[in-house]
């Protein structure tokens, strides 16, 4: 029973942030005005209709609510909030860029996807907002407001929500093997003796772990590289390289040697075959990495055996925030109105309603799970925003770089490839993909 549950939870998970495969238009108020055509600097009396469009289902609801609390305020501006599927959001938005028809006013971004829309001028410039007040940069964190800065210094988006990468274990596993819970000065070394003493084997047969890699390299294998003292796609502070460090692949070989040294961590065939948020539900393995908005899916199934620690480190604490954001993608007809949103966006009342779902990017408001997981030492997330950094993203090619180092990690994952083999490929396909990227902007 306890397994259907956890798979039908994980199904819900899955289905609320890669949701369907066709637009769930939603129009909050009936539209009113057709688009001004208002371009340039928001500026006067702001009207017309804007489309707001973001991706993930479980906010949903919020996301309307926000807009509705907007229209409230400025009856002369119609928003329309358009849920999308994650697995097409980006190619509608790009694609419709390029057309000089933006599908969207106001849209979600992420850390990933922003550093390619700079680049190609895809997404409108609103350091005006911060400069006149509008936007009170003071209000949200640095690390946030880094992950959305151009090359020019100038910020591209307001930040949406705040989250970090921490380790999430099972107090009653822990209990039974009569281990202390992991704390905030969590080492690598540690986490590795902790998962040793908590595996359990029915004759040869591994029938719980002590830890399971993150699906999401951003939430693992890029974290384990900045505990080890490591960089990624910083080429002019690593001799031109990439993700081919000595640092890294210390790192990724540490990470390397819980499946295939230590036994304390599943390989890829079977986290393919049961995945990881399966395991930890089912009471399969011990501990994982995972950032805040997990906890609520962990806790309906384990209650509160649930427990958050730092993330455990190999040389120094380190963890990245991934902070998603409010844009403007380039060519709206309504730039006005569009900005208008967007300052709305960022001041506390239209970030307050997500702390049912999230913790916002506003500094000071008090998220529902801060609250409500307590004592499940969830304010370790709040605290490693004090040495989290951004979301680590190549400046030129952005999500294909991350799918480089992705497709390599799979293949020491799977045991396909030695850690140096890898992370050399790995390198190649960063390169590769910088060239291309470069190569289409015309550098």
């Amino acid at each position: 029973m306890k397994r259907n549950l956890a798979l039908v939870l994980c199904i819900a998970l899955v289905l609320a942030l890669f949701v369907g495969c066709a637009s769930n238009e939603q129009p909050v108020q009936q539209q009113g005005a057709e688009p001004s055509g208002d371009g340039g600097a928001a500026s006067g009396e702001a009207s017309g209709t804007i489309d707001f469009r973001y991706w993930g289902a479980e906010q949903d609801e919020i996301m309307q609510q926000i807009a509705n609390d907007f229209m409230a305020q400025n009856s002369n501006i119609k928003v329309t909030a358009t849920l999308e599927p994650n697995d097409q959001f980006w190619t509608k938005i790009l694609t419709s860029i390029a057309a000089k028809q933006p599908a969207a006013d106001v849209c979600w971004i992420n850390p990933t996807y922003a550093v390619q829309m700079m680049n190609n001028n895809q997404l409108e410039c609103v350091q005006d907002l911060y400069d006149s007040g509008k936007v009170d940069r003071s209000k949200f964190v640095e690390g946030a407001l880094q992950s959305y800065t151009g090359s020019d210094g100038k910020l591209y988006a307001v930040p949406k929500d705040f989250q970090t990468v921490c380790l999430i274990y099972n107090k009653g596993i822990f209990d039974e093997v009569g281990l202390p819970y992991p704390g905030d000065d969590y080492t690598w070394d540690q986490m590795v003796s902790d998962a040793q003493k908590l595996v359990k084997k029915e004759g040869d047969k591994i029938t719980r772990y002590g830890f399971v890699h993150n699906a999401s390299v951003m939430s693992s294998w890029f974290v384990y590289c900045y505990t080890n003292g490591g960089s990624l796609f910083k080429p002019e502070e690593n001799g031109g390289k990439y993700v081919d460090t000595p640092e890294n692949r210390e790192a990724f070989q540490k990470a390397a040697d819980l499946i295939f040294k230590y036994q304390v961590a599943p390989d890829g065939s079977v986290t393919t075959e049961t995945t990881g948020d399966e395991m930890f539900m089912n009471e399969m393995v011990a501990m994982t990495a995972y950032v805040p908005a997990q906890i609520e899916n962990y806790s309906k199934v384990l209650g509160d055996k649930v427990g958050v620690a730092c993330f455990p480190y190999m040389k120094e604490k380190a963890t990245i925030t991934n902070c998603l954001g409010y844009g403007i993608p380039a060519g709206t007809k309504n730039l006005a109105a569009a900005k208008e949103f967007l300052a709305y966006l960022s001041s506390e009342a239209g970030q307050a309603p997500q702390s049912k779902a999230m913790i916002p990017a506003y500094k000071g408001i008090v998220s529902d799970m801060e609250t409500k997981f307590k004592d499940m030492g969830f304010k370790t997330y709040l605290d490693a925003g004090d040495y989290a950094i951004p979301t680590p993203v190549e400046q030129y090619s952005g999500n294909a770089a991350r799918k480089a180092i992705e497709t390599e990690v799979s293949n020491i994952l799977f045991g396909t490839k030695d850690v140096t083999t890898a992370i050399q490929d790995a390198e190649k396909g960063i390169i590769e993909a910088v060239e291309k990227a470069k190569s289409e902007m015309g550098s």
